[in-house]
């Protein structure tokens, strides 16, 4: 896939104003029923948002080694090697919730070589010196993280293999991990197993992708699911790793060749070099 064709992907994957006045309006749930999220309908994918998502599909047949480079990067290099990198990949998914990838980083720069028993106030300083914002919150959520870390199995992903086994682990971190959310802790999970992993990453940017009209309200957990299975399967038709092709769609929407203008901060010899 040359540059210019990411361009005309990236084109091809922006929706137009028009389109989006097509899409179907998302049911909104009662204020006074305890039942809300049973009440609401699923949103289809829309015609014009699928004919995009499978355009893209089928041209990851056309530049193989561009996929194969994704492969190398996410597998070698955003994969942790060691004990503290699978630490730091759930350290750098909080630093992400609501917060652009660059100052996500710089953020998690500020925390990356501090050890598991870190408490409060000492992540919250850390975390308040750069321009990440949230500091206070991700603060809260680490330190449950930190408090989890070596008293729990909720982490050991190696047994897992069958859709359903990946999907029930994730909802499980989902409700332990407290302010991380539902996207960010998938992805957490693409990020410690890439090649293997069965659930991804919907920000704001898949939803939207997905036809979701106003990507400020948030979804039912069904919603969210009926989405992820969508993509995973379009992966297995395909071939491809879902978190593989999911970074892939979101780096062409970014305008970024691949992973690693972000991927590049988590590379393991920086945090076991750094003073």
């Amino acid at each position: 896939m040359t540059h210019s064709h990411i361009h005309q992907d990236q084109a091809s994957l922006n929706l137009s104003m028009d389109a989006k006045k097509q899409d179907p309006k998302q049911v909104k749930p009662s204020q006074t029923s305890k039942k809300s999220t049973i009440g609401r309908a699923i949103i289809q994918v829309p015609r014009h948002c699928k004919k995009r998502i499978e355009k893209f599909f089928h041209s990851l047949n056309d530049d193989p080694n561009k996929l194969l480079d994704y492969y190398n990067d996410w597998d070698n290099k955003i994969k942790p090697q060691s004990e503290q990198g699978r630490l730091n990949r759930w350290r750098f998914a909080f630093c992400t919730v609501h917060t652009p990838w660059l100052y996500s980083c710089l953020q998690y720069q500020d925390i990356e070589n501090m050890h598991e028993w870190a408490d409060y106030e000492s992540l919250e300083t850390n975390l308040s010196k750069s321009s990440g914002g949230m500091y206070k919150i991700k603060a809260e959520g680490i330190d449950n993280l930190h408090k989890l870390w070596s008293t729990t199995e909720l982490f050991d992903l190696q047994a897992l293999s069958s859709r359903s086994d990946w999907r029930k682990q994730r909802n499980k971190l989902t409700k332990k991990l407290n302010k991380l959310g539902l996207a960010k802790t998938s992805f957490a999970i693409e990020m410690l197993e890439p090649i293997n992993c069965q659930v991804i990453c919907i920000d704001r940017h898949m939803f939207k992708a997905f036809g979701w009209e106003n990507v400020d309200d948030s979804s039912t957990h069904k919603q969210y699911e009926y989405f992820e299975d969508y993509w995973l399967d379009l992966s297995e038709e395909y071939k491809v790793p879902p978190a593989i092709s999911r970074n892939l769609f979101w780096d062409i929407i970014q305008e970024k060749p691949n992973s690693m203008y972000w991927g590049e901060y988590l590379k393991e010899y920086v945090y076991t070099t750094r003073n």
